[in-house]
């Protein structure tokens, strides 16, 4: 039977994890800091896991976790915390917190997890954030810890690539977990209308990613999440934020029109003007000049 490490199994996107792995065959062992509230829910809703109290920011519980594990096959990167303030109101012993926690903990439990998968390979998912792509204001320590944990990635899986171990990255947006509590209904309504589907994502989407990502054998280094980018352009789409966005973030960009099976690639490591415009208010044809400079 694999078996599989899930760190923060308690709630949202960890214990949807935990609960697709089971169901997928995994012996799964889950971590929690401290929430013992939240792991006896947990527990009496997933009887075949198994809960462990550890905080994956100090050392000596990661290696005692490992120590009782006798072979790991694959392991899920989930405990994060998070900090929602503004940089000059926020202190060093919080920004160590978040760190010690998102990027260390990542860090720490990958450290350990590749003893276990030396003889027979496994997969390492870590759990990062379009902040972490991006950057979020008023969340730039975390925005911080979740871009170091990509830049872990794409090392660590050129590392160990040559063992037959697997590491990638799931970089989700806007999830309805805890972490979104802290929005009003109308916060989270703005913020549907940003994103192209017009909803917040699930734990459970989240979850699928994970496993597709576990038992791909053939995907490593977080795969071409940073390298290309869709950018899906409507009559509504507010054309010069989406300028200063490909500029500054992406190289190569791809511009579907929706409805339309129209689509150009754009690459921006050369000079171009690209002028948008549509021929009519409420319609989805458009007319796209690309002029090289």
């Amino acid at each position: 039977m694999r078996r599989a490490l899930v760190t923060g199994g308690t709630r949202g996107i960890g214990f949807e994890v935990c609960k697709l792995l089971l169901e997928m065959g995994y012996c799964v062992t889950a971590l929690y800091s401290k929430d013992e509230k939240s792991a006896k829910e947990a527990q009496a809703r997933l009887k075949d896991v198994s809960f462990i109290r550890a905080d994956v920011a100090v050392e000596e519980d990661v290696k005692r976790v490992f120590e009782e594990i006798p072979s790991l096959d694959l392991l899920v990167n989930n405990a994060g915390v998070e900090l929602y303030k503004l940089v000059q109101d926020t202190s060093f012993s919080e920004w160590r917190r978040v760190m010690e926690v998102n990027a260390g903990g990542t860090f720490l439990c990958a450290k350990y997890a590749v003893a276990k998968m030396l003889d027979a390979g496994g997969a390492i998912v870590n759990i990062s954030s379009v902040w972490g792509q991006t950057g979020g204001s008023m969340e730039s320590v975390y925005s911080a810890s979740k871009g170091a944990v990509i830049a872990f990635t794409k090392a660590l899986a050129k590392e160990l690539a040559p063992m037959n171990i697997t590491v990638n990255c799931v970089a989700p947006g806007a999830i309805e977990t805890d972490m979104m509590q802290r929005f009003s209904d109308g916060e989270k309504r703005e913020l549907c209308e940003e994103i192209p589907l017009g909803r917040l994502g699930s734990p459970q989407e989240v979850a699928r990613a994970v496993l597709f990502l576990a038992e791909n054998r053939y995907v490593t280094g977080g795969g071409s999440f940073r390298k290309r980018r869709l950018v899906y352009v409507s009559p509504k789409t507010k054309i010069t934020i989406a300028f200063q966005t490909l500029l500054l973030q992406f190289s190569k960009v791809e511009f579907i029109f929706l409805r339309s099976t129209h689509s150009r690639t754009i690459d921006f490591s050369q000079k171009y003007l690209i002028i948008v415009a549509w021929t009519k208010q409420n319609s989805v044809k458009s007319s796209v000049k690309i002029l090289r400079v």
